[in-house]
This record gives structure tokens, C-alpha cells and sequence, in this order.
């Protein structure tokens, strides 16, 4: 049996105390909460015939997560529904695939275009580097997560990630457009991330390689646009290799 006297003890020692919006240690089970964004939970009573209390919060701050996170699960999966009304091409064969990015990519759904990039990267198939560099400047549309401020680890431009899977077949294409003065600078820098990616194990020896083909280069134009590769290439080395690429990009 609960003693009520305790409540006005308590009553007395909140008064106290002056603390507003904290809940006590000690407090009769059954008596009513001035804290209705708590929800307490009586563990064991004490000799006063009180109850010492566990506190769980439940206010505004959980309940809005809770929400955020239903929100995020439908929109993630609402977008996966939307991808699967591409064309029949985007999950197809990589001979597909290429077919579909060389006649649609520009004027097809940028969120199909981006489902067939990044599946002819898991095939990791050269028949598609052609149509990947030629796509380095495609970027892709916000994700459903980042539209709710969420990260997204996947890139920008899912062209870089699938030259990456499909590796060192890529790389003379990648000079190829490198060395072009005709690039964007947004085909260029992803170029460059590309070749700096397939070569992650060993930054440095990507640099090497844009230097190579600069001094193979019969055309001085060509040449200096290797170089500069070849310099630029260095900010997109870690911490760990930055001395390293320096070094190859001052030879």
C-alpha cells in the first residue's frame, strides 16, 4: 500500500530544489507524473513506500525519429519500385546495356540511365568503356535518402565507379579522353578519379602512367594535357601517398 504522504515530501523537496522538468529518484507509484513527456517504470519500492523509478523518454525527439526513419523506408522503397519501370534493356546483357547508353542515355529517365551505368559495371565488361567514358560527365539525379538530407555512399557519377569495376582494360580510353582538349572539366576531373581509383593500391603508379603517355605523346598539345593530368592527379591522393605522387608528378 502506497503512502500518499510521501507525494507531498516529495512535492516539498521539488519545491526545494527548484528543479522544473527533472524527475526525482524517488517517487510514489500511482501518483500522478507532472512530467507527461516521461513515462516511468517502478523497479523497486523503498522504505517510505516509495518506488524507485526508471525513466524513459519518450517525447518529441523520439517520437520525430521514429517517424524520419518510416519516412526514409518508404521512400527508399517507393524508389526501388520506380526503377523497376526501365526498360527491359537496363537489366539486361552488357551487349544490351551498351546499345541502351549509346542511343538513350541523354534523353532517357536519369534515374534508369544511372541503374543501366552501374550495372555494366558489376559486369565489369570492356564493351562498355566507349560508352562509360563518354558518360563521365553524366550525373546522376539525388537519391530518395539524400532528398532527406541521408548520405548516399554511391558517387555522383556512376561512371567513375563502373570504370573502376571494370579496371585497367579502361585505362587507354581514359588517356584517350584525358589527353582531348575537348573535355569538360567535368569529363577530365572524372577521368582523372577514375584512373586514380583503379590504380587505388598504388596512387603513384597512376600518376606514372599519365606521365608516360605525356612523353609518348607526338602531339605537344596532347602532351601538356597529360601533364597536367599528371599534376591535378595529386590532390586525389590520401594523406598516406600525397609525398609519393608529388614526387612522381615533379619527374
Amino acid at each position: 500500500m502506497w503512502r500518499l504522504g510521501t507525494s507531498r515530501y516529495l512535492s516539498k523537496r521539488h519545491e526545494r530544489t527548484g528543479r522544473r522538468g527533472t524527475a526525482l529518484p524517488y517517487t510514489p507509484c500511482g501518483v500522478h507524473q507532472p512530467f507527461p513527456h516521461l513515462v516511468f517504470r517502478c523497479l523497486l519500492t523503498n522504505r517510505s513506500g516509495g518506488c524507485i523509478m526508471r525513466k524513459q523518454n519518450q517525447g518529441r525527439g523520439t517520437r520525430r525519429r521514429n517517424f524520419t526513419v518510416g519516412v526514409i523506408f518508404v521512400v527508399l522503397v517507393s524508389g526501388l519500385a520506380r526503377a523497376l519501370e526501365c526498360p527491359k534493356p537496363v537489366e539486361s546483357d552488357p551487349a544490351d546495356l551498351v546499345q541502351f547508353l549509346e542511343a538513350q542515355a541523354r534523353t532517357a529517365d536519369p534515374e534508369c540511365v544511372t541503374l543501366a551505368i552501374r550495372r555494366l559495371g558489376e559486369f565489369r565488361s570492356p564493351l562498355g568503356i566507349a560508352v562509360l567514358v563518354d558518360l563521365l560527365d553524366f550525373r546522376r539525379p539525388d537519391s530518395d535518402a539524400e532528398k532527406l538530407h541521408v548520405f548516399d555512399a554511391h558517387d555522383k557519377f556512376p561512371a567513375v565507379s563502373a570504370l573502376f569495376g571494370v579496371g585497367s582494360p579502361a585505362i587507354p580510353d581514359l588517356l584517350t579522353k584525358l589527353k582531348t582538349r575537348k573535355a569538360s572539366p567535368t569529363e577530365r576531373k572524372n577521368g582523372i578519379r577514375a584512373m586514380m581509383f583503379i590504380h587505388r593500391e598504388s596512387p603513384p603508379e597512376a600518376i606514372r602512367v599519365l606521365k608516360e603517355a605525356a612523353n609518348a605523346a607526338t602531339d605537344p598539345q596532347e602532351a601538356s594535357q597529360l601533364e597536367s593530368a599528371a599534376r591535378d592527379a595529386v590532390a586525389f591522393c590520401g594523406e598516406k601517398w600525397r609525398v609519393k605522387c608529388a614526387d612522381e608528378a615533379a619527374k
